[in-house]
């Protein structure tokens, strides 16, 4: 590395700004896609519903009333729903009940419950937990319209009789949630997430430009 060195430069960060001052695609060329515009006006590419655990004890009934619906044939009746999907974590129980971790995870449940994705919550807890259910479900900015219940493992009196009563909740939920149809929207609607999948010395060189191709 003799023949190299670091120094500071300037950079030209509004490099093609120019781009976005105009329209270059007339509106009867843009593209669209087909989509769930939801109330509030964010716009979703599927219709799940989404069963959240307040912690990792409720992990395991949440994911086996997602199993239900995952059977061939489960939703048959409900063409409108793309399924329904478990969303756990691994914390939750004897953490801190304040600070950066247990703030993290109450903002990251509250991501999903405003996700335009779902069209419908079952929320699970176990009960004794540090972030509890209610403190939840109190900080979630549900759109007009989404459907949520709420419950938990200690009340219902086990995880057997907390998957049959989850099951008979999404049941009910699925034919309010099965009437939102699709409509065309423009592509600019479409929200895209980035990762990096591990910072070396490439990512300036390939990885980021492809994404940001990608993305354009």
């Amino acid at each position: 590395m003799h023949n190299l060195e670091f120094r500071a430069f300037e950079r030209e960060y509004d490099f093609g700004v120019d781009a976005r001052a105009h329209d270059p695609v007339p509106a009867a060329e843009r593209a669209s896609f087909a989509g769930y515009v939801r109330a509030g006006g964010r716009v979703g590419t599927r219709n799940y519903i989404g069963i959240l655990t307040s912690v990792n004890c409720s992990a395991t009934a949440a994911r086996r009333i997602a199993d239900t619906f995952g059977a061939p044939g489960a939703l048959g009746d409900y063409p409108g729903v793309d399924g329904v999907v478990a969303l756990t974590h691994g914390t939750g129980c004897g953490m801190a009940g304040s600070g950066e971790g247990f703030e993290v995870l109450q903002r990251t449940l509250a991501g999903y419950a405003a996700h335009p994705n779902f069209g419908g919550f079952l929320l699970i807890g176990l009960g004794c937990e540090v972030n509890q259910v209610s403190s939840l479900t109190g900080g979630f900015e549900l759109a007009p319209g989404v459907p949520m219940s709420a419950m938990t493992i200690q009340e219902l009196g086990g995880t057997m009789a907390t998957v049959r009563e989850g099951v008979a909740r999404v049941r009910e939920m699925l034919p309010e949630v099965a009437r939102a149809q699709r409509q065309q929207v423009p592509a600019s609607e479409l929200i895209l997430g980035l990762e990096c999948g591990g910072s070396d010395a490439w990512s300036g060189v390939t990885a980021n430009p492809a994404l940001g191709a990608a993305a354009d």
